[in-house]
């Protein structure tokens, strides 16, 4: 082998290939890349998906007896128990024990509601049944109640007709007049008047009681002053008043053990000779127990 040159080699090469090499390998990666990130996106969505079915699934089978529960609830609560027999038990964990629950309670409720209802009804109509009695005793009380007032009416005009004629007063009295005005319809005040050839008597006499009770004490008073000033003749005021206590207590039997009446009255009267030289005038009060005659006499004479 000979250590002479045999001549000249030149080498000459280029990047450009290489470097088409390398952008087709670069382009290739990043496609690669991008699948593989487009892939994973989908599998990720398709996944939240999947799991977001799930859950929905899952949270209807848990939210819709709850829901049909509460729909229930709010009927219930307007006392509408149709529902009741909708309701399913399906399951035996929490929800289920609730369903059957609200099953319970309705059922309860509707048994009460029901004999509340009965109780309303009874109830009204014991109501009804009372009012009407109630009316009926009314109009009953109300009719008794009229006849009882036309029968005191009219006992109001049988007393004004005891009392004296003004007119009849006048002739002794020209200037005088009385008022009667009892506080009910009838009462126990009123006023006696007498004449007589040896002059006048003129009695104002305060009973016991007002009303129809006073009413009944001066008719026996007005019999009575009659019967002692025409009948017996009597004309002194104080003899006048003891003879009257005597008849009021022989009237009410006031003096018997049996009394059941201590009614009296306050009495002042008066005796005026007809030339009007003398008046006499005696007033008395009779125990309200008519067990004596307290007496507080005057006599006046007066000098023309």
């Amino acid at each position: 082998i000979s250590t002479e040159p045999w001549g000249v080699l030149r080498l000459i090469y280029t990047l450009e290939h290489l470097d088409r090499e390398i952008e087709y390998s670069r382009q290739q990666i990043i496609s690669e890349i991008k699948g593989m990130i487009r892939n994973s996106i989908l599998t990720s969505l398709g996944f939240m998906a999947i799991s977001f079915i799930i859950v929905f699934i899952l949270s209807t089978k848990f939210s819709r007896p709850l829901i049909h529960l509460t729909h229930f609830a709010r009927k219930l609560s307007k006392g509408d128990f149709s529902m009741s027999s909708d309701i399913q038990i399906r399951s035996k964990d929490e929800v289920g024990v609730l369903a059957a629950t609200f099953i319970e309670m309705s059922k309860e409720l509707e048994d009460s509601y029901r004999k509340l209802e009965e109780y309303n009804r009874t109830l009204e109509q014991k109501v009804e049944e009372r009012t009407e009695a109630l009316n009926k005793t009314l109009e009953v009380v109300e009719e008794a109640n009229e006849k009882i007032t036309d029968s005191i009416r009219y006992a109001k005009m049988i007393q004004r007709s005891l009392l004296p004629n003004p007119e009849s007063i006048k002739v002794f009295l020209p200037d005088s007049f009385f008022i009667w005005k009892p506080r009910d319809i009838v009462g126990g005040d009123f006023i006696f008047t007498d004449s007589f050839k040896t002059g006048f008597i003129i009695a104002v006499i305060d009973c016991t009681g007002h009303g129809v009770p006073g009413a009944f004490i001066t008719m026996i008073a007005t019999f009575g002053l009659r019967k002692i000033t025409r009948d017996e003749g009597c004309h002194d005021p104080a003899e006048i008043l003891k003879r009257l206590n005597f008849i009021i207590k022989t009237s009410l039997q006031q003096d018997t053990e049996y009394a059941q009446s201590d009614d009296g009255l306050d009495a002042a009267v008066c005796f005026v000779t007809p030339d009007g030289s003398q008046l006499t005038v005696d007033g008395s009060q009779l125990a309200v127990d008519g067990s004596q005659l307290a007496v507080d006499s005057a006599q006046l004479a007066v000098e023309s």
